[in-house]
């Protein structure tokens, strides 16, 4: 039987994964929470279930998976709801804000032999999964250095920094291509619009002796940019998502060599992700990015929070 799902929150991310999951014919959205009720109105009209009370949705026991699509702050009381209603749970990035309320979380859902996914979006891009293989085949080794910028003239948060915003997409793409955790951070952050949070964070992280990432985010620039560029002795690869050609590769040894243009299959990441969730409600097999990941990857957002601080003490 396909699984049921509800739905909770009607953001930025919410309407993107309705239009996704009614495209999606192995499962089926039955309810949609919010607590705007004139966002509700056009899914009423269309004959879904609603809600502006998400618990209304967890005591329908026809639901087996909740997509919890709230602000950042609001993760943990939300999700730890759904755990404890026995719910499966796919939850935007980041899991939580605090690595003890993560921890608290993923234990909770093991406990329960409950999936608790973390939608890190850029581990089912079709660019990230070649640049993987490149790094199985030895194709691009280290030593290594990757370099991304994620920079937008917004939408400022008001519940987060840029970096807790923003910085998981990097450092999941980080900790999937590795394996490992950072062995040292450095990161400063600026607070350009006096609220007490940083607007522009850079980061540098070395994972071991022989690989290196620096990172720079900032919801303050006029111009979108989604950029990554791995530097390695031989090879230097450019992945833009920002362009048709999204991966190139350039000769490190004779740089006046024509780039070459990777066949990245053209499939829309965020189907993949949660086509991903829905097998694994019907199978029952373990996701792909687990609460543990996701736990691992707010460890690494808390220490370099925690090195940006101490600038200011």
């Amino acid at each position: 039987m396909r699984p049921k799902l509800g739905l909770i929150g009607c953001g930025y991310w919410g309407l993107k994964c309705i239009r996704v999951l009614n495209d999606i014919k192995s499962c089926d959205l039955a309810w949609i929470a919010d607590s705007d009720l004139a966002k509700l109105h056009p899914y009423k009209d269309q004959g879904y279930r609603v809600t502006q009370d998400y618990r209304d949705i967890l005591k329908d026991a026809d639901i087996s998976g909740i997509l919890v699509l709230t602000p950042a702050s609001s993760h943990y009381s939300i999700i730890k709801d759904c755990l404890n209603a026995n719910k499966h749970v796919f939850v935007e990035k980041p899991l939580t804000t605090s690595s003890a309320e993560a921890q608290e979380l993923v234990s909770l859902a093991e406990s329960k032999k409950l999936r608790l996914v973390t939608g890190h979006i850029y581990l089912f891009h079709p660019a990230i999964e070649y640049i993987k293989q490149a790094m199985n085949r030895q194709e691009l080794k280290p030593p290594l250095h990757f370099h991304f910028q994620r920079r937008s003239p917004g939408p400022v948060r008001e519940d987060v920094s840029v970096l807790w915003d923003l910085g998981p997409h990097e450092i999941s793409i980080m900790a999937y291509l590795t394996g490992s955790y950072p062995t040292h951070i450095s990161a400063v952050g600026v607070d350009m619009l006096g609220r007490g949070r940083s607007d522009v964070v850079s980061a540098n992280l070395e994972f071991g002796r022989d690989i290196s990432a620096s990172m720079i985010f900032s919801w303050m620039d006029p111009v979108k940019i989604r950029d990554l560029t791995i530097i390695s002795r031989q090879e230097m690869l450019v992945f833009n998502d920002m362009s048709a050609e999204k991966i190139k590769i350039f000769n490190a040894i004779q740089p006046d060599i024509a780039a070459t243009v990777a066949p990245i299959p053209n499939r829309e990441p965020l189907r993949e992700e949660l086509q991903h969730f829905v097998d694994c409600l019907e199978s029952g097999k373990n996701p792909l990015i687990s609460g543990r990941d996701g736990l691992t990857v707010v460890k690494i957002l808390e220490n370099i929070e925690s090195v940006i601080n101490k600038q200011y003490e």
